[in-house]
């Protein structure tokens, strides 16, 4: 496990922390995971919505989280920063095996569309990239792209894949996440180079 469902989800509290309204989607239907993550009570979620069982509002779950105590506002003040955003989760559903090839329809860019209008950010779990084509056309779908991979699992010919498939996705590439690195090994070295060598400043329209 390259850890990217952890990595997203603890990114997700992080906002929420900071004061975002987040909402954090599970589109990975073929090993989703975001629904233990959290220990989320099994319900409807992505599928559901697709599947026109439910609406989007109430397969979205709202998670509190203790960052609105006082002591903890007090010390987000100091810092300079608001605490006392909201994190929601919409996980991947009760019919993950039976819509699992979806992830690039019209269907799930209009439950994008009604997260994007109704969170501030909004962060996506999805398959690993080279287990399938549901990861590159989701890619199609977001505005950023961060890679994640373990340590030691993926070198230069399998970074050199991902931003061959990557390129035609017109999504910033916002660079990788290593997991599970040892900084005291060569675990972390130029094998590890950023997906889009271009600078952010040089891709605004």
């Amino acid at each position: 496990d390259e850890g990217k469902s952890t990595t997203v989800a603890n990114l997700a509290v992080a906002l929420a922390r900071a004061g975002k309204d987040v909402v954090l989607i599970d589109l990975n239907f073929h090993k989703p995971a975001i629904e233990s993550l959290f220990r989320l009570r099994a319900r409807e979620g992505v599928t559901d919505v697709l599947a026109g069982a439910v609406e989007f509002e109430r397969a979205v779950q709202d998670l509190p989280f203790r960052s609105t105590q006082s002591s903890r506002r007090a010390k987000a003040a100091a810092s300079g920063f608001e605490m006392g955003g909201r994190l929601r989760v919409l996980p991947a559903g009760t019919l993950s095996g039976a819509l699992a090839d979806v992830a690039g329809t019209a269907a799930v860019s209009d439950v994008l569309d009604r997260a994007k209008h109704a969170a501030d950010v909004v962060l996506i779990d999805t398959p690993p990239l080279l287990d399938g084509a549901d990861a590159i056309a989701l890619s199609a779908q977001v505005e950023a792209v961060v890679l994640v991979t373990r340590a030691r699992k993926a070198r230069r010919a399998v970074l050199g894949e991902v931003r061959r498939l990557l390129a035609g996705s017109p999504a910033v590439k916002l660079g990788v996440v290593v997991t599970a690195a040892d900084v005291d090994t060569d675990d972390v070295d130029e094998a590890y180079a950023p997906m889009d060598e271009t600078p952010l400043e040089s891709r605004a329209a």
